[in-house]
């Protein structure tokens, strides 16, 4: 079973990495059993889709992961959630990540140094 674990909303509305993560895990779905691991409940499950609900409680993550055997992380998910590593999930790191550039553009009017400070923490996720 693959887990992808999704750190934004799941709903009508949804930010880029959660729509990725519904339509990679629909994908896979159609050679292997997966399951979607939300951070907040959501406000609409995709019926085709395993749904559970694991916040940011490592004991609530570890109960929804269990049974699976590969694990595509989002996002912070893998820095939040460091005992992950010592895990014998394979793990798979999706890297894409738009906060460095919607950093550029939300933060470009700031000082140098801001902006500066606000690309370091965006990229330190990756």
């Amino acid at each position: 079973m693959v887990a992808f674990v999704v750190p934004d909303a799941i709903g009508k509305r949804m930010a880029g990495p959660a729509i990725r993560a519904i339509e990679l895990a629909r994908q896979v779905a159609t050679v292997a059993e997966v399951r979607l691991v939300a951070r907040h409940a959501p406000e609409s499950v995709p019926s085709d889709l395993d749904v559970r609900v694991a916040g940011s409680d490592a004991a609530a993550l570890r109960r929804a992961i269990d049974g699976v055997d590969v694990l595509v992380a989002f996002g912070g998910v893998l820095t939040e959630h460091p005992w992950l590593a010592q895990t014998d999930l394979h793990i798979v790191a999706d890297a894409y990540d738009p906060a460095p550039l919607e950093a550029l553009l939300q933060h470009g009017h700031e000082p140098m140094r801001m902006q500066w400070d606000k690309q370091v923490a965006a990229q330190a996720v990756l």
